[in-house]
This record gives structure tokens, sequence and C-alpha cells, in this order.
């Protein structure tokens, strides 16, 4: 049984929360300053939130509205194709607003990407409110969305190719196969190597690949987030995105993401990744008392950057360089002491190890700058944006 709230309880979380978001105050201080714990501001954040989406939102309606539009002669047509891309916009546009209004849209868009709705589903979801849409004619509106957003996605991704620090990831998710193959894009390749696995399935008997997410996202100024989809794990995509940036790259030490830095004649920097460090010391099942000592020094360094989270970069850099640099001293100091010789090599806590030991000053280089995080946490949580396995 739901417990009801406390009406007195519930007017002074909201108060508290309204002088919350006045305040500019980060949630820590916000919290010390109004003497409550944070895991309480979280409870009742959630409480309230959840209340106000109960009264807010509506179930989906279709209305239907009735104007006189002039629909484009044979003659306007050819007039505006022999006038650019720009002009074929607004016929497109017209086009589609000619019988659907950009929320109908953003309602199949909003289905589709934000809650993992294949468009075949949608048809019954539409059907229950009284419209009955073939699937070509929503995919149709889904294609003249991505013509009008692409702009926007090229001057984010821009923004995003041109900040001081970029968080890379991928993560697997399994394509099925057209019945025919995309036609041929002389000088793409990233069209080449998708034909390449195409053919290669087919050859093989299969229906599906079993392809890539990536997404790139800026850790200073362009805190955008970028997805490609690509069709294998290749450095094709990382090339083509940093095939004119100045940057440092920050993400897990996977070899290829290290080759694409490698062989940017110095416009690029690795930036390892202390989350990855930590995660492979606490999934070693051998020595646990040697990586109990190992994760205490770890966790001095995290409790370093929750100190500095709401600081100027250029005061965080400098605590860093006062305080951080003090922790990975003794913790490549301890990595370098005698007894650690005693650790059988094929263990996975010597495992743990040899991947700090490899990688030691990658894992250095974020006490240097102030801008860039600690880990790439915040962009290997996007991967589970992402739904392996749905048909379109």
């Amino acid at each position: 049984m739901k417990r009801r709230l406390d009406s007195k309880k519930l007017g002074l979380w909201e108060q508290r929360l309204k002088r919350f978001r006045e305040s500019g105050l980060s949630i820590a201080r916000f919290c010390a300053y109004e003497a409550v714990s944070v895991s309480s501001f979280s409870y009742w954040s959630k409480r309230l939130a959840d209340q106000t989406f109960k009264e807010q939102v509506t179930p989906l309606a279709i209305r239907v509205t009735e104007s006189v539009t002039k629909r484009p002669s044979v003659n306007d047509r050819r007039q505006v194709d022999s006038t650019g891309p720009q002009a074929m916009f607004s016929v497109l546009i017209h086009e589609s607003i000619r019988k659907y209004s950009t929320s109908v849209a953003a309602a199949i868009i909003e289905a589709k990407w934000f809650h993992y709705l294949p468009i075949y589903r949608q048809q019954d979801l539409f059907a229950s409110s009284g419209w009955t849409p073939g699937r070509s004619t929503l995919l149709n509106i889904v294609t003249q969305v991505a013509f009008v957003v692409k702009p926007f996605h090229d001057y984010m991704k821009g923004l995003v190719q041109q900040d001081i620090g970029v968080g890379i990831d991928e993560t697997s998710c399994r394509m099925l196969l057209p019945k025919e193959p995309p036609l041929a894009i002389a000088g793409d390749l990233k069209n080449q190597r998708l034909l390449e696995k195409i053919a290669e399935s087919k050859k093989k008997g299969e229906d599906s690949l079993l392809a890539k997410m990536w997404v790139y996202s800026g850790l200073y100024r362009a805190r955008y987030n970028i997805f490609d989809f690509r069709v294998s794990r290749h450095r094709d995509g990382p090339e083509e995105f940093f095939q004119s940036s100045r940057c440092k790259v920050q993400g897990d030490c996977f070899s290829g993401n290290k080759s694409v830095v490698l062989k940017s004649d110095g416009r690029l920097e690795f930036v390892a990744c202390w989350g990855h460090a930590r995660r492979k010391v606490i999934e070693a099942t051998t020595y646990k008392q040697e990586g109990e000592l190992l994760l205490d020094l770890i966790r001095a360094l995290y409790d370093i950057e929750t100190r500095v989270a709401d600081w100027s970069w250029q005061d965080r850099q400098a605590l860093r360089q006062n305080e951080s640099t003090i922790v990975l001293s003794s913790i490549k100091k301890w990595l370098d002491s005698e007894p650690l010789g005693t650790i059988l090599p094929k263990s996975d806590f010597a495992e743990a190890l040899n991947y700090i030991r490899h990688h030691w000053d990658a894992l250095c280089i974020y006490t240097t700058d102030g801008r860039l995080p600690i880990d790439n946490n915040r962009v290997e949580q996007l991967m589970k944006n992402i739904a392996p396995n749905y048909a379109a």
C-alpha cells in the first residue's frame, strides 16, 4: 500500500525545493545549509516530481484541423529544384505540413528514440487514438525530420570536435540486414565498410550483424552527445570524427582508442579513466587485502574530486596539483613496492595492477587540467540510452 504524503511535510519540502531552485547552490551545499541529508533531498525531489508528472501528463490525442493550402504545381517544383537544396527544403516542409503538423513528428520521434517503440508498434499506439497511419507514412515523417535537424546536429558535432577534451565510448548493437544493400557512395569509407559487412553476413547466411554505436561527448565547453552508428569496432569512426581536432581524448584503454591518438601526429592526447582502473581492482577475486589498500588510495583521489566539484576549473586544477599528485605518488610508490613482487603474475589482481602500471602517465594527465574529469563515467552512462536489440 502506498504511503500517503503528510500535507505539512509536503508543503515544507515544496518550499525547500523552491528555495533550492532559486539559490544557485549545488545539492550538497544546499543540504548542508538547510541541515538535511542528501538522501532526503533526493527522495522528496523524486516524490514531488512524480506527483507533478501525474498531474500534468494527458493521454495521446489526435486533433484534426481543416485548412486550405495551395498545392505546389509541377512548374513550382521545377523552379524550386533549380535553385538548390535550401529551396527544396521548403517544398519538403510544405508537403509535410499539408497533412501533418510538427507535433505529429515530435510524437513519433519521442516514441521511437525516448521510449524505444519501433514504428510498427507506434501504428497500434496511434490507432488507439483514432488515426491509422501506414508504416511508410511514419517512416517518411522520420526521414523529413532527419533532413530538418541534420544542420543542427552538424553544428553540435563541430562544437564537440573543437572542445579541449572529448570523452568517447562504444557499445554493441545488432543491425537487421536489409533485403537490398544500400547504394554505394564513392569516397565514403563508412558506406564502403557497411557494404562489406553486409556482404560478409549474407554470405554466411545470417540475417543480422553485430554493429557498434559510438558516442562522443564534449568534456568542457560543448557538453553535447554525438552518437555515431558503425558496423564494426574498427577505428574508422574515431579517425573520421577527430580528423581535424586538437584535444584530449578520454576513454577506456582499448587499443583502437589509443591507436587513433598515436596516428594523429600529436594533435590528440589520450587521457585514461580512473573508473576503469578502480573497476578492475574491485572485480579482482584474489589478494583482497592488498586490493583494499589500493582502493583506499583511489578513494582518496575521488574524495578530492567531491570537494572540488563546484569549484572553478582553475581552483580545481590547483588543488589537484597540491593534493591529488601526493596521493598519486603514494599509489605509484605502493605499486613499485617490494611486497607486491610476491603476487602471482597470472592472477586477476596482477592483471589489475598491470593495467594501472601500463597506463600510468595517461591516468595522471587529468591533474594537469582542471577542465578534465577524473573518469569517463558520465560518457559511459550514455550507453544506457542505447536499446541494443529492437527492430525498426
